[in-house]
């Protein structure tokens, strides 16, 4: 029997990247194609960004191990989908199967991922490189039999902190393909700018903080320190797998002890020594790249905001007039303003200072050290929790062209394009489910071109603003990525970023020919996020020339090219004036990214970067330009059918205890990765008073309908239970099958389902009576969310009704609940009520039952009388109507909560129950071969009832098909 808690929590950590954690869809088509260390599965329409990467992953394989210096012994396994529109991968290196999940939508320009050659091949080195590195099993037989069957994780996954894992893999990345993070102007940039003000991550916060930028430091600074750990004297690349071994040797060693025995020193020491070091460099660059101010003259770039955390790319009006851009932070939705450019005169300012100087003549005034913020003119909050993105102005100023999170309704996330008119604030959708990342409108305002991503592939399309109509205009491919389109004044060629063999470099497509050519210098830099200025010959754009972001101006038919920037650390996403010569952009620095103005006819001709921005001597902090590297040799592949997909076994343990009793179980599963079918066998014993029994079941989600079917026994007499005897009418030993149906709907901001349901079994009661239960079910699940500003409202509906006979004797049976939760980012309240009925119900079997626990081996539908509150008996209170009422407070993981319910006849008495409980549930984690689970944990405290004043602590571990 496996460690149920340490694989609960690891694969609802990896699926947790979204709210869903079902990151594949079992009901498309899906294919398998098999190598020599890896299985496939991915949907039939992301064959062609899959079978590009399986062809060369054995060789990334191999180069991988070499390094790494060892290789799992048996196949990995490798998920293929596109559940978020979002570049991700994620492994689960298990031991007895590893599994790694790759996310093929490629990434933008500005995190250095996307200075690869290829995505595909980026996500195969750094993901197996986590394979390779944490599978390696201990040599200690105790320790190897204990973590195989506890955990199924080895040493070195469990040892190694977080800044290890992800920075050793960016490691390998560097290594093996020559590009990546390690090589990229984005990760010195960042190293630089952090240095510089003496923000870099103390060594307790590599692992992750809430700073800005915080959670990627474990990759950039922590690749970092290891490269600068293996140049030291007496060290190479196989000193960090000697760390590994050393972790997994006989004798049990922490990773400091490891990490020590390796490099002389503890971790946390060689850290302080090597962020001294990179300060240095750092400041030797910016002594290097300064300029003399007075040299620069009108054309020194002037700070227009100071922003702290996430600033999106800024959008001009045709009159410059108004300015458009996204702003978020840790603590407020992301919201587009759009802002006046102009600021109003301060009159009032003058009159101020005498003021103060006359309530105090000794004080001193402050310097204007930020600028004032800009009026706003008009602001787009979320929509249902779901924010606007990517804004850019239709030619006659009157509206916005958004972007914002969408579904298909499967459960998976897409782009749209959206309109939003700042004067009316409507806003009109035009495309569903389309892909679309950014849009720039043509002059005639009928449609835009927009860069359009599924399932790894990035194209250029058009689109009709009226219609939604989606057609082609430039066809992407596995390793040609198009980004960001933007049309010239006269609407006749589109310039776009695009990323190929040849790294990020901008290209202009004429609209009428579909010619396309590369504009600017053949000098090797990456360029992209060009924009155009009014005259139609000029666009600006982000160049990477000389190892440093900065924005340049590019002649369109010479392709001559002149800096209008110099800075120390980077720029992005420039944006010229139409009236004025004024290009705004944003700059980086270590609280996030500020948005600046330069007047580009002012700017003198500029000396070309220093070359110690990018001298090998001052890395990391330099930039290390990509290195050629072997491509990978290509393999044949003969893909197939996925049909029920490779069966994998997984046997947990289960069990509930609560108020009522306890009841240990086991369960023993089926499953394939994509989650197709589903078995499980299930056996509870119990104490008197809990459930016990047994039960078969299957779940098919090869359709958009989910088919389940369950055979079961079971014995439940509450009357037995501890500490209180409810009414015998509740006994009841229960034996049949059941056979049910559900279609589910899911949006971004709403969800819906319905099940429809039938069962047959035969009921005996402690009471003597026996007979046949028959009944059939039905439920509708709502989930509506809107916003209110940065506020977020979500209401659930729930509606279940029941029919059948019991003992012979009919009845009907209908329960409704209402769910208000409101709040604001991750902080609410939720207020539930609930309002129950049985009509005709001469059983009290049927009737509704307050306490106790659901059946934890069977459908829950056929005990839906039952109202499971753990933390009381059951069948505290029992009655033909019923209502319910709670307050809560859903933290992420701890839910403080008040909890009343009573039946009927006079509904003159309720239970009352206050705790504290946390849960994490899905409905099936199959690449990681977790079935349908349920994991509750809580304490409850009764306030009155036949339970009051007395407390109990619960905890519920169930699993279902």
């Amino acid at each position: 029997m496996q460690g149920t808690a340490a694989l609960v929590l690891l694969a609802a950590l990896a699926g947790a990247a979204r709210a869903q954690d079902q990151l594949t869809t079992p009901s498309l088509e899906w294919r398998t194609v098999q190598t020599e260390h890896f299985v496939i599965h991915y949907p039939a329409r992301a064959a062609a960004w899959t079978l590009d990467v399986a062809s060369r992953i054995d060789a990334a394989y191999d180069a991988v191990s070499a390094l790494v210096g060892y290789a799992p012994p048996r196949r990995v396994t490798l998920m293929v989908a596109d559940p978020n529109n979002l570049p991700n991968g994620f492994a689960l290196p298990f031991l007895d199967g590893p599994v790694v999940f790759f996310w093929p939508t490629p990434p933008d320009p500005y995190g250095g991922l996307g200075g690869s050659a290829s995505w595909g091949t980026l996500l195969s080195v750094h993901e197996y490189a986590h394979i390779a590195h944490l599978t390696r099993p201990s040599r200690s037989p105790t320790e190897r039999f204990l973590l195989a069957w506890s955990a199924e994780l080895g040493p070195v996954a469990i040892g190694s902190p977080r800044w290890a894992i992800e920075g050793y893999a960016t490691y390998v990345e560097g290594r093996i393909t020559g590009a990546g993070r390690p090589h990229s102007a984005a990760r010195a940039a960042v190293l630089r700018e952090w240095a510089l003000s003496g923000a870099l991550p103390p060594y307790d916060e590599l692992d992750g903080s809430g700073r800005y930028l915080g959670g990627s430091m474990a990759y950039l600074v922590g690749s970092a320190f290891l490269e600068w750990l293996v140049a030291r004297p007496g060290q190479s690349d196989s000193s960090l797998p000697h760390v590994w071994r050393r972790m997994s040797a006989r004798t049990r060693r922490s990773f400091d002890q490891a990490f020590a025995g390796v490099f002389g020193a503890p971790p946390s020491e060689l850290y302080g020594r090597f962020t001294a070091e990179i300060t240095a460099r750092a400041f030797e660059i910016e002594r290097a790249i300064a300029t003399d101010s007075s040299a620069l003259g009108a054309g020194t770039p002037r700070v227009v905001q100071r922003f702290l955390w996430t600033t999106g790319s800024p959008a001009l009006s045709p009159d410059d007039s108004l300015l458009a851009v996204l702003r978020a932070s840790p603590t407020v939705p992301p919201v587009v303003h759009v802002w006046r450019t102009h600021r109003p005169p301060d009159t009032s300012a003058a009159a101020r200072l005498a003021r103060a100087r006359k309530r105090d003549p000794l004080d001193v005034p402050g310097i204007a050290w930020r600028p004032a913020p800009l009026p706003e003119a008009a602001a787009r909050y979320p929509e249902g929790g779901a924010p606007f993105d990517a804004p850019r102005w239709t030619r006659d100023g009157a509206s916005l062209l958004l972007t914002r999170e969408t579904g298909p309704g499967d459960g998976v996330i897409r782009r749209d394009l959206f309109a939003w008119t700042p004067a009316t604030g409507a806003v009109r959708r035009i495309t569903h489910a389309g892909g679309i990342r950014h849009a720039d409108p043509m002059p005639d305002g009928k449609s835009a071109i927009a860069d359009q991503c599924v399932d790894g592939i990035c194209s250029l399309v058009r689109v009709d603003l009226a219609s939604g109509a989606v057609a082609p205009f430039v066809t992407g491919a596995p390793r040609v990525v198009y980004e960001r389109p933007r049309v010239s004044p006269d609407g006749r060629t589109v310039a776009a970023s695009r990323q190929s063999k040849d790294g990020w470099q901008v290209v202009l497509i004429d609209v009428a020919t579909g010619r396309v050519r590369v504009a600017g210098p053949d000098d090797g830099a990456a360029r992209y996020d060009a924009a155009w200025r009014a005259d139609g010959r000029h666009l600006v754009l982000v160049s990477e020339a000389g190892g440093i972001p900065n924005v340049e101006e590019v002649d369109v038919s010479t392709g001559a090219a002149r800096a209008l920037t110099r800075v120390a650390g980077a720029v992005r996403a420039p944006e010229p004036e139409t009236r004025g010569d004024g290009v705004y952009f944003l700059r980086l620095h270590a609280r996030g990214l500020d948005l600046d103005r330069v007047a580009a006819d002012s700017v003198p001709v500029l000396p070309p970067v220093p070359a110690v921005a990018s001298s090998p001597t001052l890395a990391p902090v330099a930039f290390e330009p990509p290195v050629p590297r072997d491509t990978f040799a290509t393999i044949a592949l003969s893909p197939h059918a996925y049909g029920l997909g490779p069966r994998a076994w997984r046997v947990l343990g289960a069990g509930v205890y609560a108020a009522e009793g306890a009841s240990v179980g086991l369960m023993a599963g089926t499953m394939d990765p994509v989650g197709k079918l589903t078995a499980m066998a299930q056996g509870y014993l119990a104490t008197r008073g809990s459930w016990q029994g047994a039960s078969l079941g299957a779940g098919w989600r090869g359709w958009p309908v989910v088919l389940r079917a369950e055979a079961f026994y079971s014995e439940d007499d509450p009357s037995k239970q501890w500490g209180f005897a409810a009414p015998t009418a509740l006994d009841a030993t229960l034996g049949g099958a059941v056979l049910s149906a559900s279609l589910t709907r899911e949006h971004v901001t709403n969800r819906q389902a319905i099940a429809f349901g039938a069962s047959l079994a035969s009921i005996r009661g402690d009471t003597g009576a026996s007979g046949t239960r028959a009944l059939g079910f039905a439920r509708y699940d709502g989930s509506f969310t809107q916003s209110i500003r940065v506020a977020t409202l979500r209401e659930d509906i729930t509606i279940s009704g029941a029919a059948g006979t019991t003992y012979g004797e009919r009845w009907a049976r209908g329960l409704a609940a209402l769910t208000l939760w409101g709040g604001y980012g991750d902080i609410g309240i939720e207020a539930r009520g609930s309002y129950g009925r049985v009509d005709d119900a001469r059983a009290s079997f049927e009737q509704f039952s307050l306490g106790g626990t659901a059946p934890p081996f069977f459908e829950r539908e056929l005990y839906a009388q039952r109202i499971a509150i753990p933390a009381v008996p059951a069948g505290v209170s029992v009655g033909q109507q019923l209502e319910t009422f709670s307050v809560a407070l859903p933290f992420q993981w701890l839910r403080p909560y008040f909890w009343a319910g009573s039946t009927s006849p006079h509904f003159d008495f309720w239970e009352q129950v206050v705790g504290l409980e946390a849960s994490v549930s899905s409905d099936g984690i199959w690449y990681a071969r977790l079935p349908g689970f349920r994991v509750l944990g809580g304490v409850g405290y009764a306030l009155a009832g036949a339970w009051k004043y007395q407390a109990r602590v619960y905890l519920e571990t169930t699993f279902h098909p």
